[in-house]
């Protein structure tokens, strides 16, 4: 059983009318899917970056670790302590954002 639209004439002119319409809805709906198939294998390549920078940072820490233990052994807490308060460290991060059709994405 066919539905009606309404105010939608049953005539030739309608119909391509129509025609028209689906074939653009159709086209948009296959740009859709290319972006988020775009953005989901950028995300999947973001995830992996992700996943190598963890384990490298989890190694360093692991290393950094060990090393302030044994410096805790060789020099005591309180030393530690007081050369730890006189350290500082500046972080600098950049950011930048990147297009992935049409769709901005930031990057550090």
């Amino acid at each position: 059983m066919a539905e009606t639209l309404p105010n939608v004439k049953p005539t030739r002119m309608e119909l391509l009318k129509l025609k028209r319409r689906v074939k653009l809805a159709d086209r948009g709906h296959k740009l859709l899917k290319e972006k988020r198939d775009a953005l989901v294998s950028e995300f999947m390549v973001v995830i992996k970056e992700y996943k190598e920078a963890r384990k490298r940072a989890e190694e360093s820490l692991q290393i950094a670790f060990h090393d302030l233990l044994m410096a805790e052994v060789l020099l005591g807490s309180w030393d530690i302590g007081q050369i730890s308060d006189i350290t500082t460290r500046d972080i600098n991060l950049d950011f930048a954002a990147k297009n992935i059709m049409g769709v901005s994405v930031p990057i550090l």
